[in-house]
């Protein structure tokens, strides 16, 4: 998901990427209401992973990438696509190849350059992870991938910043697999990097942003587990020096987070989008690094992205959400969900901490085993959403614990070969196990 004046001029549109291959526009008609503004459909030899918006020329309007991968690439090898408009809600697709399996984007300015760069997670050629580097150019072209060696890490996720004030991006890297968050901060020069300092270890790093959560000047850094269902607060107690200072409890199977002033309190909050509950925390800074309880507003099914910004233009920040399993609008569809800063409904955050909150068991096995990266030709399959408490297993091949033995199954078993914790698996998925879960749907 990402937004962007598509159109040309504010207010800020969204674009999210789908898993039918194509990334749906919507048109902001100015008062927080979205309308559809047109579609991109992606080349069949592509699947999208991740998305951001940027301006790539110089025409005004925003411009979209997808990393993704390459169907037909005899190497295995991903690609960025660059989407290039040629006017409102229009655009021309070029393609530059970078590492194995891509499944996350950042554009920024990477290298100190003052132009702005691409980054993914991918593999090399031997399926060591590695980030692959796309610097720009001033014509507004990029240059091929630099695959970036991240040493032990296999990248899930970055974040750039410039954490210690030295005018040279770093980067929070994430793997998720492994456990690890980890920085690596900018030479300026080649390699561009130094090797990755871990930052903690922390069980299943999902997500992460970087903000200034205390008084001081110094940036601080937000990682979400997805397993303990927390968010772990990082403060910048030294140049390159980081503390945990404590952590806070999100919803079920956090899967991303924002950070923004919500309340006008000048002090900023957190937002962290809860794939399994379905709905969205918000968490008000107190402006020393520690956070309070401020709401659970509920969205879509199986929200998977998050974007916070004014999005009526009433100077208050509001957040959208990108929902991989709601289906109100038909089979196999999903959704997004625009939820506006004191309107109704709720989203109403004030500067009254809550005093309690009714506990909730969040946490998953910690004993999930680690799935080795290995270069595939498969695209991405159709997940199926967390289960609701309510619904039964209708036996073992029931994978995603939906009440039913159907070919979902099978997608959330694929899925498991990726993620562990697709469905209600919570087990490692090889060929002879989804081989028999094809037997048990055949013959329930």
């Amino acid at each position: 998901m990402a937004a962007g004046e598509l159109s040309g001029a504010p207010p800020l549109d969204l674009a999210v990427a789908n898993e039918g291959n194509t990334v749906t526009l919507l048109a902001n008609q100015g008062n927080g209401v979205f309308s559809r503004g047109g579609q991109i459909t992606i080349n069949d030899r592509y699947t999208a992973t991740a998305l951001v918006a940027g301006r790539f020329n110089a025409d005004g309007i925003d411009d979209l990438a997808i990393s993704a991968d390459d169907l037909e690439s005899v190497d295995f090898s991903g690609a960025i696509v660059v989407y290039r408009s040629t006017g409102a809600f229009k655009y021309s697709a070029t393609a530059t190849s970078v590492g194995i399996l891509p499944i996350c984007l950042a554009y920024d300015d990477l290298t100190g350059e003052g132009i702005f760069d691409f980054a993914t997670c991918d593999s090399d050629d031997i399926g060591a992870g590695q980030m692959s580097l796309v610097r720009g150019n001033a014509s507004g072209t990029f240059a091929p991938a630099q695959g970036v060696p991240v040493g032990p890490i296999a990248p899930t996720a970055l974040v750039p910043a410039d954490l210690d004030g030295d005018n040279r991006p770093d980067v929070v890297v994430l793997d998720r697999d492994a456990n690890i968050a980890a920085i690596l901060y900018g030479r300026g020069s080649n390699p561009v990097f130094d090797d990755p300092v871990t930052l903690a270890g922390i069980d299943s790093p999902i997500a992460a942003v970087v903000d200034f959560f205390n008084e001081d000047e110094a940036l601080d850094i937000a990682v979400a587990s997805r397993l303990e269902g927390r968010v772990h607060i990082f403060e910048q107690t030294g140049t390159r020096v980081f503390t945990e200072t404590g952590s806070f409890e999100l919803g079920f199977l956090p899967s991303a987070m924002a950070a923004a002033d919500f309340n006008g309190d000048e002090k900023i909050d957190l937002v962290a989008a809860n794939n399994g509950s379905s709905d969205v925390t918000l968490l008000l800074g107190n402006g020393d690094g520690t956070f309070r309880f401020g709401e659970t507003v509920p969205v879509g099914d199986g929200p998977v992205a998050i974007i916070a910004n004014d999005l009526n233009g009433d100077m208050k920040i509001d957040f959208a959400t990108a929902n991989q399993d709601d289906q109100r609008f038909g089979v196999n569809m999903q959704s997004v969900t625009v939820v506006l800063n004191g309107v109704s409904p709720p989203f109403t955050p004030t500067n009254t901490p809550t005093v309690t909150r009714t506990p909730t068991n969040t946490k998953l096995p910690s004993n999930t085993p680690t799935i080795t990266r290995t270069p595939r030709r498969s695209p991405t399959p159709t997940r199926t959403g967390s289960p609701a408490p309510t619904v039964t297993p209708a036996g073992p091949a029931d994978v995603n614990c939906d009440g039913f033995i159907d070919e979902q199954d099978v997608f959330t078993m694929v899925a498991g070969i990726f993620d562990p914790g697709a469905g209600c698996l919570m087990r490692a998925v090889s060929a002879a196990s989804l081989i028999d879960e094809i037997k048990l749907i055949a013959a329930p």
